[in-house]
C-alpha cells in the first residue's frame, strides 16, 4: 500500500471557534434524542462568553439552534457554580417531542 507523502502544510484555521462547534454538538444531540427511546439530556451551562468571545459561545445561541431543531430546552434552575466565585450554572432539561422526527 502506498501512502501519499506527508504534507505538513499548516491548515489555516487548525483550531475550531465556538461558534463553529454549536452545529455539530446540535446534530449530535439532536440524533441522541431522536433515538426511538426519547431519552432526555440533562445540561448544566455555565455562561463564561461575551458577544465578542474567542473561547466560549453564548448561552443563548445554543439553546436558540436546540429550539430552531425543534428541541424542548427547559431551564430547571440555577446554581452557584463550584469553584467559581460568583458564576451561575443552569441545569437544562432537553428533549425532543414525540411526532418529531
Amino acid at each position: 500500500m502506498r501512502f501519499p507523502p506527508f504534507d505538513d502544510t499548516p491548515l489555516p484555521h487548525p483550531h475550531p471557534t465556538p461558534q463553529e462547534l454549536v452545529e455539530p454538538f446540535v446534530s449530535t444531540l439532536l440524533a441522541l434524542l431522536s433515538s426511538a427511546r426519547r431519552p432526555r439530556c440533562v445540561l448544566a451551562f455555565q455562561e463564561r462568553a461575551t458577544a465578542q468571545s474567542e473561547t466560549f459561545v453564548q448561552e443563548g445561541t445554543l439553546m436558540r439552534r436546540l429550539e430552531e431543531e425543534g428541541c424542548v430546552v427547559e431551564e430547571k434552575g440555577k446554581y452557584d457554580a463550584p469553584g467559581a466565585k460568583g458564576l451561575k450554572t443552569k441545569m437544562y432539561l432537553i428533549w425532543v417531542p414525540a411526532g418529531r422526527a
